[in-house]
């Protein structure tokens, strides 16, 4: 994944940048950065052609962040202390220059010292992964070997006494208040000593000792000796408590401001990681374009929906009719939504400005359920409809039928001839059908009481092959219904079982040339029972069959069909607890076969 610079930023996927890994809580996916020149490839486990990572959020993600700032004060320091020795040589030079000094090697030695354990840290790899106790140790080392140099310099006769403040005020802003106290601490202690060793000069154990002053003999001395209204235990308990202030008074000051500001990062880091998470968990993707197309960050989401943009790292390399990039290369700042088609799904999209000079915030989420659920309520307005035109067609059919049928009963007590009751009992025969067809329209037409009850299968085939009989779509087609040696029984909502059958048996002559046979079989299987309906048209390649029940595909001729039908009949049986299976090849017809769980009792 992309990210910008600064703390962590998002997925498991997308390239560039220069941002951290990230993972939501719970999540298996593992996250990592991999260089790749001044751009950064975030990988995810799983995903095809990459590496895999690991990556958490929350704690994970701080230690990282102080890995990563010790570090980069690790390498401000070694780069630091190689000028300081430069400069301490320089010193020591220019007091033998001015005759300060008998001699600068001993103060030159003590530099080399410092530059032995500065190029140790700065060619150890090791050592950088305990950065701050080494960072720390080292300020420690910087101390006593200050010690040294002014033991050999003119001890605290030397200005660069005021060197003893640098650890202190380093360790304060590099790691903490406390280690920068601790440092102020230690450098009024190697004071005292380098006192001790002054006036240990005339000991039975003599130390070797320089005072700054004329390179002659006469000027080597103890404080005491010459000029007693300057020197002396007073003169030196002074400078030790000047000193002590000094350094505890900086490292204080120098400390408040960089813990404040380690507060401050830490805080908007903890305020970006939890806005990162919920970009993270986001079910919408949300990725940040450049205006020429380049994917500069994008969460979890945005990879899932989007496959693309793993392989591309820019939008211009998605499918040519996805629409995006058109969208993103007329974009003029002003918000915008679209929606468009990604492989079987359609997607809602969102462009809005993101305030960055030429940045674009993408979001986008699929919409596909939606647009199924608005069909199917579309549809079900549609059936409402319907049932109640039909209820109404009906109600207005059955009372000429009723009529008729009383004429019928009025003509058979008048003891007509027997030609003309053959014919009166013909018509009788014909009232009972148009009764029974608008008795079948009116109780497929009722509105669903989604009350779920054990119905005989057999019963729901034969009332979907009468209504199918009165459409204008059967003729032409035989339908042969194979019956079990057993009744098969499923606890469905009745009308809406009849309504998929009906749905199968339309499709089914849509799918067949004239004339030709519907079959339709039913039975108890482990599970619960089946119904199949097969006929002998023309076939489904593998395509076509996976894009099935998605809401408007269909492959019948302009105005033969919206592709509605069978999304809904499989969205019916699947809230049956069922499910609709087909096989098909081209040329061998199809057979759709619906697997329903029988009711409990049985």
């Amino acid at each position: 994944m992309r990210r910008l610079k600064g703390p962590p930023v998002l997925s498991p996927e997308v390239r560039h940048g220069d941002c951290r890994g990230l993972s939501a809580p719970g999540s298996n996916d593992t996250l990592r950065v991999v260089p790749q020149g001044k751009r950064m490839l975030r990988t995810s486990e799983g995903s095809p052609g990459f590496r895999p990572t690991v990556g958490a959020v929350s704690p994970s993600a701080e230690e990282r962040s102080g890995m990563e700032d010790a570090r980069r004060n690790y390498q401000r320091l070694v780069r630091v202390r190689w000028v300081a020795i430069v400069l301490l040589a320089t010193v020591a030079v220019a007091a033998r220059g001015f005759g300060l000094l008998a001699s600068p090697w001993p103060a030159l030695f003590v530099c080399g010292v410092i530059g032995l354990y500065n190029l140790a840290m700065a060619a150890s790899k090791a050592l950088r992964h305990e950065a701050r106790l080494v960072i720390g140790a080292s300020l420690a080392l910087d101390v006593l070997a200050l010690t040294a140099f002014l033991h050999f310099t003119g001890d605290i006769e030397n200005p660069v006494l005021l060197a003893y403040t640098l650890p202190a005020i380093a360790g304060s802003a590099l790691l903490s208040r406390r280690v920068g106290l601790a440092l102020a601490a230690l450098a009024p202690v190697c004071l005292l000593l380098l006192l001790l060793a002054t006036h240990l000069d005339a000991s039975p154990i003599p130390l070797s000792h320089v005072h700054l002053g004329p390179a002659h003999p006469s000027a080597i001395c103890r404080y005491g000796s010459a000029s007693p209204g300057l020197r002396g235990w007073g003169y030196e308990t002074a400078r030790l408590i000047a000193l002590g202030l000094l350094t505890f008074g900086l490292s204080w000051g120098f400390g408040v401001i960089p813990e404040h500001a380690r507060e401050a990062r830490k805080w908007a880091d903890q305020q970006n990681t939890r806005l990162l998470m919920l970009l993270e968990i986001l079910p919408e993707g949300v990725a940040l374009l450049d205006r020429d197309g380049t994917v500069v960050c994008a969460n979890r989401s945005a990879c899932r929906l989007i496959p693309g943009l793993i392989k591309s790292p820019s939008v211009t390399g998605l499918a040519h009719d996805f629409g995006v990039p058109a969208r993103l290369a007329s974009f003029n700042g002003a918000s915008v939504e679209f929606e468009t088609l990604y492989s079987d799904r359609r997607l809602g999209h969102a462009l809005v400005d993101a305030g960055e000079g030429r940045k674009v915030v993408w979001v986008f989420r699929d919409l596909t359920e939606h647009h199924r659920l608005l069909a199917q309520a579309m549809h079900t307005s549609k059936m409402i409809d319907l049932g109640l035109l039909a209820a109404g067609i009906a109600h207005e059919i059955g009372n000429p039928l009723s009529s008729l049928s009383g004429i019928v009963d009025v003509l058979r007590l008048r003891n007509p001839p027997p030609e003309v009751g053959e014919r009166l009992d013909a018509m009788e025969t014909h009232l009972k059908r148009i009764g029974s067809i608008v008795g079948d329209i009116a109780s497929f037409a009722r509105p669903s009481s989604e009350q779920r009850g054990s119905s005989d299968v057999g019963l729901l085939v034969d009332q979907a092959h009468r209504i199918f009989a009165l459409h204008e779509k059967s003729q032409g087609f035989a339908v042969e219904i194979e019956r079990p040696d057993a009744p098969a029984a499923a606890k469905v909502v009745e009308d809406q079982i009849i309504q998929v059958l009906l749905n199968l048996l339309l499709n089914a002559s849509d799918a067949s040339k004239v004339p030709s046979t519907i079959r339709v079989s039913y039975g108890s299987t482990p599970a619960g029972v089946r119904i199949s309906v097969t006929d002998r048209g023309r076939g489904m390649d593998d395509e076509t069959i996976r894009r099935l029940f998605i809401p408007f595909f269909t492959t019948k001729e302009p105005g033969r069909g919206v592709g509605l039908g069978l999304f809904v009949s499989e969205s019916i049986v699947r809230a049956h607890g069922g499910r609709i299976e087909v096989q098909s090849s081209p040329g061998q017809g199809s057979t759709f076969t619906i697997h329903l769980p029988a009711p409990l009792s049985s």
